[in-house]
């Protein structure tokens, strides 16, 4: 546990670290704080509020120390204090994610950013989603959490269980996807994002879920040395790469293994940042 109770190197806030001092300690109500200070950049009208198309970029903001600082730049009054939706930083689910990671570690508990897909925002299809994981001390157990979704995302999407603990079937990592497309219970065509679906896909967020276990939040565009152009035909050396990654970070996580694979294959550590233009549908 000591390994995901301590910052990663995009976790960490930096010189803004003593911006957590007042935030409060129990997870629901940091989860609460993250989501004053973040929103959307596909449901900013949800919110009464139209994103002016140069904030778009704040949804490539990387490390959780620059986040900070265009959140203080927004408002500059303590993090814990609630903000108007246009005062926050527009955001996706990784930053969502990140943000709760990041917090829960300066408070000493174990956290890290899940990758996967979801069952609740796209209906009758399997979503790429970040979610973010805590080990629960007194359940003794990791308990998911969708930071991003508040009372406004509960109402859109009809959303009746409990955000803060995520019940099975809602939520799969996409080591267990992969699974489930590779002996037929999913068809790998109905999981992705926007226009980009498939098994090739879930293989990439295999590999991003990988990362994120060791500390490497890449964004959900974002690519590496092993990740497949869109649509690409998966070889047998793929599959057999992908098999052994979801492996190790489903059901069970596996960190020393995992911290030998990232090793092992330098292809995993060309990270390849996306900062060009975004085509999102911004507003849905």
């Amino acid at each position: 546990m000591d390994y995901y109770a301590v910052q990663g190197p995009f976790s960490d806030p930096g010189r803004h670290a003593d911006s957590y001092d007042d935030l409060p300690d129990d997870v629901a109500s940091i989860c609460a704080v993250v989501q004053n200070l973040c929103i959307h950049v596909l449901h900013g009208v949800k919110y009464g509020v139209e994103l002016p198309e140069h904030r778009f970029s704040e949804v490539h903001l990387y490390p959780v120390e620059e986040m900070l600082t265009r959140i203080l730049e927004l408002d500059p009054r303590p993090l814990a204090i609630s903000r108007d939706p246009a005062r926050r930083i527009v955001a996706n689910c990784r930053h969502y994610a990140i943000l709760l990671c990041s917090m829960l570690r300066h408070k000493g508990i174990p956290a890290r950013l899940r990758c996967g897909f979801e069952t609740y925002l796209h209906r009758r299809r399997f979503g790429d989603h970040w979610l973010c994981e805590y080990w629960s001390a007194a359940e003794e157990r990791w308990v998911l959490i969708d930071p991003e979704l508040d009372s406004v995302h509960c109402q859109t999407f009809r959303v009746a269980f409990d955000p803060l603990d995520l019940p099975p079937d809602t939520f799969f990592v996409a080591g267990e996807m992969w699974r489930r497309c590779r002996d037929g219970r999913a068809d790998p065509k109905r999981c992705g994002f926007l226009d980009r679906w498939g098994l090739w896909y879930v293989r990439d967020n295999v590999i991003r879920d990988a990362l994120c276990l060791n500390k490497v939040e890449l964004h959900p565009w974002d690519r590496t040395g092993l990740t497949c152009d869109q649509g690409t035909e998966l070889s047998d050396a793929d599959v057999a790469l992908t098999d052994r990654l979801a492996e190790l970070t489903w059901p069970w996580v596996d960190r020393n293994a995992l911290g030998r694979f990232y090793q092992e294959y330098p292809a995993l550590r060309e990270v390849r940042p996306f900062f060009g233009e975004l085509s999102l549908p911004i507003g849905r």
